[in-house]
Parts: C-alpha cells; structure tokens; sequence
C-alpha cells in the first residue's frame, strides 16, 4: 500500500485503512519527501508494525531468517595506526538487527591483549594500542553460546587518531595524535545538521593537538567532527548533545480513573526558555495491553538520533531517559557510525551537486518520461499536456528535458481523479512516472509467531473492531472534504459567452465567425486554425492558440470543429499572450460543457488516461459524545480502544489547552501520548496513563 498526503508549513497527517485480506505479521512503513529520494532510503523514515488477521488459520507469516551474527568493529576517528592509543568501539547484532550481549577477548595471535563485553544493546568498547606488526582477532561467547570473532581492521604505519572526551560535561575535548606527519597544522569542522558550528585550525606540537568546544555551542542531538589535513577528510567522529528541554509539553488528565462513558479532559501545556513560539502538537489516547504498549520511537528521539543515522537503532528512547551509563551507551553507539551521507571530496572540490528530485514547495510533482514511438529514444523538448476533465478548468503544461522527463506540479489534487495526458508530438510515447521510491532498507523482518501472542486479548479486539465496524461503518469513514480552488489557471477570462444567450448554429464553424468576435476563423486547404485577436493590438495572432473542452486539449482542430456546439454550455477567451510552465500561448480558448464530461467527445488514441491517486482527504476522528442520561443508556455498543486522535493540536508558548472527549465500553489502562516540535525546531513528548474502570 501506498499514498500521499499534503504537507503545510512540515504539518501533515493521513491515514490507511488495511484491507481485510493483509496476512498476518510484521509490515514497514516509512514515510519520505521527493527530496529526501536524493539520499540513501536509510534515511527514510521507518517504523515496524504488527498486523493480526483472526481469520487467517497459519501459525506463523514469515519464515525464520537464517541465524546470523554481524560484528563491527570501529576505531574511534577511523583509524588504527601503529603506536597510537586508540578506543575501539565492537557492536554485534542478530539477523533482525537486535543487540546481543556477550564476552570475550583479544588476541595478537600469541597474547590475550584486551578483555571484550558488549553490554546494552550489543555494544560495548575497549583500548588498544596497536603494532603495525601484530594480526589482532576478537573472539566473543555471546550470552546465548554462540562464539564470533572477527579480525580488527590493519593498523597503518602513518595517519591521525582523534579521541573525543567530555571534560567538565559543559566542553568537548578533541586531541588529536599523529605519526609521520610533516604539517604543522590541521583544521577542524563540527556540524550539526549540515550547518557549522564550530571551525578551527588546530597547531600540532610534536604531533599532538588539542582543542575544545563549548557544548553550549551546539545544537541538540548528532554533531560531526571532522578532521582535515591538506583539504584532505582524514578523520571523522560523531558525538551527541543531549536535550536540555528548553521546549517542554506536558499531558495532565483531570482524573487517574473514569467510569465507562464519561467526560475526559486532558490538559496539555507548553512551557520552557523558548518564548514566542509555536508548537505543532499531535494528541492519541488509546488502550495499552499485551498487543499495544507505546511506541519506542517517538518524535524527540527520532528526529535527534535515528533520523541522522543510517540502519535500525534499536530501543531508541532508552538513551533518552535517566538509565544508568546512557551516556557512555550512547558515546559507544556514536563510535558505531562510519562516514556520513556526503563525500567531502565533492564539496572541497566545489562541485555543485546534482539533484534528481526537487522538493515539493507548492505542491505535488507529477512526471512523465515520453519516448520515440518508432525507436524507444528518449525524446528532448517534446511538448506534454496533463488536464483534469471537469467543470473547472485544470490543465498544466511542460517540455521534457533531455532525460525525457516533464514535470507537472499540481496542488491540492485530492482523492482519485482522472488524468489525461497528451502531447502534440505524434510520435511520442507517454510513460507516467511513479512518484513513490522503489529503493528499500535490507532490515530483515523478525518473524510474526502468532502462538506467542495472546489470544483471549487479541479476539477481544477483534470482536471490538467487528463491533466497531457493524454499528458504526460511516461515522469511522468519514471525512472533511477539501475545498477545490475553481479558479482557472489563466485566473479570469478576457470575455465569456454563454451560448445559451445566443441562437444557437448547427456548426462550430458558424458559432465562432458569428459570435466570438475575438477569434478569427481561417481554414487553409481544409485544416481550419483559430487566430485569436491580440486585446491590445487588435491585430490577431498569427500562431494558433490553445484550446480546451473541459479542460483538455484539443490538438486536432479539424475534429474539434467536428463537435456539436449544441453540447457546449460556454466559451471563454483570453486575448493575450499566456506563459503556463515553459510553454508560451497565443491566446487562449476555453469551452465548457454541461456537465463538464466532454460529452461524447472521442480523445485522441495517443492519449494516456490515468486514474490517480492523490493527496488523502483528511480523515473526521469518530468521537461519540455522551451529555444526558439517554445517550450513556443507549444500548448502542461502543468498544473503541482509540478514544482520541488529532494530529495538528497547535499551542503557543506558556499557554495551554484543554482537550475533551468520552471514554467507552472497553474497561483498561489508557496512555495520553502527546509529541510535538517548535517552530525553532525543538522536539518534546508527553507521556500519561489512566484507567477506565467499570
């Protein structure tokens, strides 16, 4: 399954509903920009879902992935050379990415040089100082008694090793140590998200260099240090900056405990050092049992730690709360991440870099890829033409680059609608460009084991959902409509003639020479062209202009003068010259239907016809009330397990907001969960529970 859904000021929501034949198990979903397409799908965002379908009789929907162990190994800064104390950082995980804990030892091939633990999610680090001469192996028994090993990579004869530490926990301490190195200097960048924060040229002093960065002067969240020597990356480490909640939310319900069917407020509030902001907030209330339990991922540690990083962290919130040694767990997993998503060389050497996806500022791109019919050559500057047939009139237009390849950007396309695209080239081939990603991560499933599972909660919510869905199919199904802009793309017309003011003619020929006095009918050797009258010249053009019947193109004048004008409602006309996309028109010709259906009007076969899926209408949450005594007796079931949901809760800064809805027939322990970001970009959550009692 996939969709689209419309983003305003980075604020957007949707949904799917899963079909009912879906086999049981576990599902990705992910969520990604046109312009996040330009970088590695590790970066996509990426979420694990479990799927349970009680009509499905099979014990198990995935099959077991062959037992696996990867065992990195990491040099702090990226390097081992010969003689210089480096921190090695070791993370072993199973096939599904999950950590494993273990102990061990290293070996120089003689020697046990070092001792091995990899602790909280299979990590762990030790100290070595390397001889260029020496093959060193780790061997680790891993808690369930499995033994790997692994060589460390080849220390080498010349190079940097950059240690980072934290001083007084207020500054970073780099040092840098280097061996058979002639330059007295090197420089230093540290950057957070892509923008500088810190720069330096640090002196070496018989090959050794210092320097520390204030913490205060970084952003929250994954900072990159890297090393350079003569414009050369030579070495790179990350290092997190913890959250120092200068934006706070906070849920607070107005009981601990409800009856079924009551009035539930919940009171949510913004506070911190951020003045003068906006939060973006989004509010889900819902039943936790042995099925459902909060999410590990949630929008603070997302966007500060797995966003950045590329592949599965495991238990992610874990580093966000006040665990024993989260710091040096999560310095360990800082030391796992080999170079980034860029290559430096490309920037030092000042080449422009070439993006294939464009972000999508004023809406959704549509592309198409047009091909030579005759030999399947991409075809260059070839002129295409995509309409929504309909009563308003939405028509784009665009010239393929060399690639082949015409964009469209359509705003606010909501629903299924009926493209048609065409293009004046009689021999080009129209190919619609899918806008959805085809790159996946290579993250292997775990395997759904449907025996494990509880079976008396998992038929309750079955029931409860059947339940749901009998009585209440409508209101679950129900949606706010978006308000369609019916204003043309040339905005107002220079004239409009509504011909059923007129007497009418049995030609289209008779209806443009006798009533639309802007357009100048000229039929040379039996092709009839339309000249429409330049409005400030009074002269008319001498290039034909662009005509449309409800909204398409018409690229075969002599059939469009074919049509019965009895089926035309009216004909507009613009009597200037109009740029749409890079394509400019001499003048332009709108004719209506009644219907807006085109009324038997036959396309050209050349024509693609597309039913596409676009943007997801917003769906209306179902929330039941119950004010009086009637609506808490009705004997109208009500087993909902999501009391509420509202994805755009906005709040300013020190203010707050109360939100009410009921709780329902389903007696359990319920989770307010409430996450949200400024809008100086600082993310905050909020979790809660309360219980719904008989």
């Amino acid at each position: 399954m996939q969709t689209m859904m419309s983003l305003e000021k980075n604020d957007g929501d949707g949904s799917f509903m899963i079909p009912f034949v879906l086999p049981t198990g576990y599902y990705k979903l992910r969520c990604y920009t046109q312009w996040m397409r330009n970088f590695n799908e590790h970066f996509f965002f990426e979420k694990i879902i479990g799927i349970i379908n009680m009509q499905q009789k099979n014990s198990d929907s995935v099959i077991v992935a062959k037992e696996n162990y990867d065992f990195g190994i990491f040099p702090e800064g990226g390097n081992l050379v010969d003689g210089i104390e480096s921190k090695i950082a070791i993370h072993i995980t199973d096939q599904y990415g999950k950590g494993m804990e273990g102990k061990g030892f290293l070996t120089d091939g003689n020697d046990t040089v070092a001792h091995l633990e990899t602790k909280k999610m299979g990590m762990g680090h030790f100290e070595l100082t390397p001889a260029i001469s020496h093959k060193y192996i780790a061997h680790i028994i891993l808690d369930n008694g499995k033994n790997v090993e692994k060589e460390l990579p080849a220390s080498t004869d010349n190079g940097f090793v950059m240690k980072v530490t934290t001083g007084n926990n207020e500054k970073l301490l780099i040092h840098i140590e280097a061996k058979h190195k002639s330059n007295n200097s090197v420089y230093l960048f540290a950057h957070t998200r892509g923008i500088v924060k810190a720069a330096a040229l640090i002196p070496m002093v018989n090959d050794h260099g210092e320097f520390s960065i204030d913490k205060n002067s970084l952003d929250e969240g994954i900072t990159q240090l890297t090393l350079f020597e003569n414009s050369q990356p030579v070495s790179e480490r990350l290092c997190f900056i913890f959250p120092k909640n200068k934006f706070r939310i906070d849920a607070m319900p107005d009981a601990s405990g409800y009856a079924r069917r009551k009035r539930i407020t919940i009171n949510i509030k913004s506070s911190g050092e951020e003045n003068n902001t906006t939060a973006r907030m989004s509010a889900a209330i819902y039943k936790v049992d042995s099925l459902q339990q909060p999410d590990e991922m949630n929008i603070q540690n997302y966007l500060l730690l797995s966003s950045d990083l590329a592949g599965y962290i495991e238990s992610p919130s874990w580093y966000f709360e006040n665990n024993e040694g989260r710091e040096a767990a999560m310095d360990d997993l800082m030391l796992t991440q080999g170079w980034r998503r860029f290559k430096w060389s490309d920037i030092l050497q000042m080449q422009k870099p070439v993006w294939q996806f464009a972000p999508e500022y004023n809406g959704e791109i549509i592309s198409v890829r047009i091909t030579d019919k005759r030999n399947g050559n991409l075809v260059e500057r070839a002129p295409v033409f995509l309409s929504i047939p309909g009563s308003d009139t939405k028509f784009w237009s665009s010239i393929t680059d060399a690639e082949g390849i015409a964009n469209f950007e359509i705003k606010n396309s909501f629903g299924t609608r009926e493209f048609i695209l065409q293009s004046s080239d009689s021999n080009a081939k129209i190919n619609f460009v899918s806008p959805f990603s085809t790159r996946y991560t290579n993250r292997i499933l775990p395997p759904f084991n449907t025996q494990s599972t509880d079976s008396i909660t998992s038929t309750r919510k079955n029931v409860y959902a059947q339940i749901q869905q009998t009585y209440h199919e409508k209101m679950l199904d129900s949606f706010i409509r978006f308000k369609d802009d019916k204003t043309p793309f040339f905005i107002k017309p220079d004239v409009v003639y509504p011909l059923d003011r007129f007497t009418r003619f049995t030609s289209m020929e008779e209806v443009m020479r006798e009533y639309i006095r802007e357009v100048n009918v000229v039929n040379y050797g039996g092709s009839f062209h339309l000249h429409v009258m330049n409005g400030i010249s009074r002269m008319p053009f001498q290039t034909d202009p662009l005509v449309l019947l409800d909204g398409v193109a018409m690229l075969d004048m002599n059939k469009f003068m074919e049509y019965d004008p009895f089926k035309i409602k009216s004909i507009a006309v613009v009597t200037k010259k109009y740029f749409l996309g890079n394509i400019n028109y001499f003048g332009i010709i709108d004719c209506k239907t009644y219907n807006g259906d085109m009324n038997g009007f036959a396309l050209d076969p050349r024509s693609v016809i597309l039913d596409f899926d676009g943007l997801q209408q917003r769906r209306e949450f179902f929330s039941p009330t119950y004010q009086t005594q009637q609506q808490i007796s009705s004997r109208m079931p009500d087993f909902r397990t999501l009391l509420y949901w509202n994805p755009s809760l906005k709040i300013s800064s020190g203010t707050n907001t109360n939100v009410e809805f009921y709780s329902s027939d389903a007696v359990g322990k319920y989770v307010i969960v409430v996450e949200g970001i400024s809008d100086k970009g600082t993310p905050a959550t909020s979790k809660v529970y309360f219980e719904v009692k008989k």
